[in-house]
């Protein structure tokens, strides 16, 4: 903390500016005289407001409904945009002769109009309960001009405000007219649609969906029960066959077993490859039906190797007759079994059939019911909407005679001013005093560019002075030590130069004081009151 208050020696800033014044003296007078001149120079715009309230309507709403939708920020948005249309502003223009100077000989009317757009302006005032006024303003350089131009802004809109009052309820009122005709035949046309659309969708109407359900339970529990048929016959078919293979080995076994010429290896391996493959057709059988790949490739395999067993025994070479002779007691019994075994075969072949041509109808009937099923949702949906639509049509159809009567009272409201109205509350008045320049503004920033660009130079001429100011620059850069320093004497030559000096500082302080207090008072006056003073003053 010692060395930050040793650092820091007001006393020698003191010194540096007191010696560099004229740094501040001069920029702070150049400064406020430039000021002053761009004051007196700038061209002065004036600015005239008219004041408008947004009156209620001096009949409730219970008794009478507005039929305007918008609020009063939407309309006077409209009717500015009508103000600011380019035949209203070429009224304005040649009535109050605003661009008849002659800065203004060279001027296209649309540059004329664009100006003329840009200073208009509404502003909209909200208070706690809502919009209840607006103010119409219009700036530029003839005070007169200017308040004679908003005075004209504020009537026609206030005329334009009630031309659109009416002319919304005259539109709505012929509106309601056209809409009662087309209502009627919409609410004729959808009860003809809802009535034909019942038609042609019975049966999968949502107050049919519970007798849809039950008969399609009805339909799974039977499904269910041939299903279960269907397996018991297939079981059955495939233990006839196997019985049917069994017997063929046996027979096939005796005759081979008498004819000692055969190849028994042969024909007793392609039989037991026959016998495996009708075992196997007949445990799938009892999985899988007659139409899944792999029951079709055996059952083909197995009609190929029948042949090949017909064939083998065919090409067999006679045996005598004592030895193919079967015995009286094993082959008329293997064949009465054989006979027996294929006729139930065929019975159950002719069963499968049945039961599959009644699960396919079953089915049929199950997808044509889950068929409507599935279809109720969208159907009561789409029903949903089809009334939803008829009720509505039927209630706008109902309320479109109370709205028509409504609109015909609103529009006589409005016309004899009745309604919501617009009033001028304050009318424009002359402006005297300008709102642009700003003055205030202008002073300070004239006063902190003056002593920023002084204090500015000086600080840069301490930066670049690179000589010893006080002892302890030098001991701090040559670390010696100092032990006194000597004043400088002053002469008599000096003390006059002195006195000189501070003659003429302190004439420039009353200068730059005189201009300060000039610019002040032009801030707070204005510059035509100022100038008016001044006149008086010579």
């Amino acid at each position: 903390m010692e060395e930050a208050a040793k650092s820091i020696n007001i006393g020698y800033y003191v010194d540096v500016v007191i010696k560099k014044r004229w740094f501040i003296i001069i920029p702070f007078c150049i400064s406020m005289i430039t000021g002053i001149c761009i004051s007196i120079v700038l061209p002065r715009i004036y600015k005239a407001e008219t004041l408008i309230l947004v009156e209620p309507k001096k009949v409730p709403d219970d008794y009478v409904k507005s039929l305007v939708t918008s609020d009063v920020r939407s309309r006077i948005s409209t009717i500015s945009q009508k103000i600011k249309s380019r035949m209203y502003l070429e009224k304005i223009i040649i009535k109050h002769k605003l661009f008849d100077g002659p800065e203004f000989k060279g001027m296209y009317m649309e540059d004329k109009l664009q100006v003329l757009r840009k200073n208009i302006g509404v502003k909209v005032t909200r208070s706690k309960k809502g919009t209840d006024s607006f103010k119409i303003f219009y700036q530029g350089k003839y005070p007169e001009k200017i308040k004679n131009v908003v005075n004209s802004l504020a009537t026609y809109f206030i005329d334009q405000s009630i031309k659109v009052m009416e002319g919304e309820g005259l539109e709505t009122s012929l509106f309601l007219a056209g809409e009662l005709k087309a209502m009627k035949e919409r609410l004729e046309g959808n009860e003809n649609a809802l009535r034909k659309y019942r038609e042609n969708n019975m049966g999968s109407l949502p107050e049919q969906l519970n007798s849809n359900l039950r008969s399609l339970d009805r339909l799974q529990m039977k499904l269910s029960s041939k299903q279960e048929d269907f397996r018991d016959a297939k079981a059955r078919l495939g233990q006839i066959e196997q019985a049917i293979a069994r017997t063929h080995k046996r027979k096939k076994e005796i005759i081979v077993s008498e004819d000692p010429a055969s190849t028994p290896e042969v024909e007793s391996e392609n039989l037991k490859k026959l016998t495996r493959m009708k075992q196997v057709y007949a445990s799938l059988l009892d999985k899988y039906t007659e139409k899944h790949p792999d029951i079709i490739k055996l059952k083909i395999r197995i009609e190929k190797f029948e042949e090949i067993v017909a064939k083998e025994l065919e090409e067999k070479p006679e045996a005598p007759e004592a030895t193919i002779i079967p015995k009286p007691a094993q082959i008329p019994e293997a064949d009465q079994s054989e006979v027996i075994m294929t006729a139930q075969n065929r019975e159950s072949l002719l069963e499968i059939k049945e039961i599959s041509s009644d699960i396919k109808k079953i089915q049929g009937q199950i997808r044509a019911f889950e068929s409507k099923v599935e279809k109720t949702p969208e159907r009561e949906a789409e029903l949903l909407s089809l009334t939803r639509n008829y009720d509505n049509i039927k209630n706008q159809y109902n309320s479109l005679l109370t709205r028509k009567l409504e609109a015909d009272i609103f529009v006589s409201m409005q016309r004899k001013s009745k309604g919501e109205q617009f009033r001028i509350l304050d009318p424009a008045k002359t402006p005297r005093r300008p709102i642009s320049p700003d003055m205030k503004k202008l002073l300070v920033l004239f006063i902190a560019a003056g002593l920023g660009l002084g204090g500015g130079i000086i600080f840069l001429l301490e930066f670049l002075d690179s000589s010893y100011k006080l002892p302890d620059d030098i001991e701090a850069d040559l670390d010696l030590p100092v032990l006194a320093t000597i004043p400088k004497l002053p002469k008599p030559r000096d003390k006059i130069k002195k006195i000189f000096h501070l003659s003429i500082t302190l004439l420039f302080v009353m200068i730059n004081l005189s201009l300060l207090a000039v610019f002040a008072i032009m801030s707070i006056k204005g510059v035509d009151q100022v100038k008016l003073l001044i006149k008086r003053i010579i």
